[in-house]
C-alpha cells in the first residue's frame, strides 16, 4: 500500500513539476520585456525557502529538517526577480528531492565573499564527483539545473558545488551592486 500511494505521490509531483516548469518558461517570454530590478538576494532567498518549506510540509516530507543558517543581508543584486526566484526554486527542490529517505538537513546561507552576493544552499546526502563535473559542464541530466546555470551566466555570475563529509552545497555568486545601479568593483 505504500508503495502504491508513494508511487503516485511521485507521478503527482513530477505533473505539478512539468506544469510549474512550462507556466515559468511562458511567464518569462512575457516578462523579458521588462528591466532588471535591483533585489536582496537574502530576501529572495529567505522567501523561497519559505515557500519550500511549505511545500516540503505539504508533501509530508517529515524526514527533512530545514534550518536557515546566518543570512546576511542587504546583498543587492541586479536582475529579472523571475530569474532568481526560479534559480532558487530548482536549487531549494533539487536540495530537498536529495535528501536520503532515513532523514537529513536542508540549510541556506548567504554572505559577502569580496565584491560577490553569495546564496548557499546545503543538504544532506553526497553527489558523485562525476556527475558534478557534469553539471558544472553544463550536461547535466535535468532542464532545471541547465536552466538555473543559464540564468546565473546571464546575471554576470557563477555556480560553485561542492559535496564533502555527507553534505551537498551549490554556491549562487552574483555581482554585488553598491549603489543603485553601479556594480560592486
Amino acid at each position: 500500500m505504500v508503495t502504491a500511494n508513494k508511487r503516485k505521490v511521485d507521478q503527482a509531483l513530477d505533473v505539478i513539476r512539468k506544469e510549474t516548469s512550462r507556466i515559468q518558461e511562458l511567464a518569462l517570454t512575457l516578462y523579458g520585456t521588462g528591466k532588471e530590478e535591483l533585489v536582496d538576494l537574502t530576501e529572495k532567498l529567505r522567501e523561497r525557502f519559505v515557500l519550500n518549506d511549505q511545500a516540503v510540509k505539504e508533501l509530508k516530507l517529515g524526514n527533512i529538517r530545514q534550518r536557515e543558517g546566518e543570512l546576511q543581508s542587504p546583498l543587492r543584486i541586479r536582475c529579472y526577480p523571475l530569474h532568481i526566484e526560479r534559480v532558487l526554486d530548482n536549487l531549494l527542490n533539487n536540495a530537498s528531492r536529495a535528501v536520503p529517505e532515513e532523514g537529513g538537513e536542508l540549510t541556506i546561507r548567504s554572505y559577502q565573499r569580496e565584491s560577490w552576493a553569495v546564496a548557499e544552499i546545503a543538504n544532506s546526502g553526497e553527489m558523485p564527483e562525476d556527475d558534478i563535473d557534469r553539471l558544472l559542464r553544463g550536461e547535466s541530466k535535468g532542464r532545471g539545473l541547465l536552466i538555473t546555470s543559464r540564468f546565473i551566466k546571464r546575471m554576470g555570475g557563477k555556480m560553485e558545488v561542492e559535496s564533502r563529509q555527507g553534505t551537498t552545497t551549490f554556491r549562487v555568486i552574483l555581482p554585488l551592486v553598491k549603489e543603485e545601479g553601479s556594480p560592486r568593483e
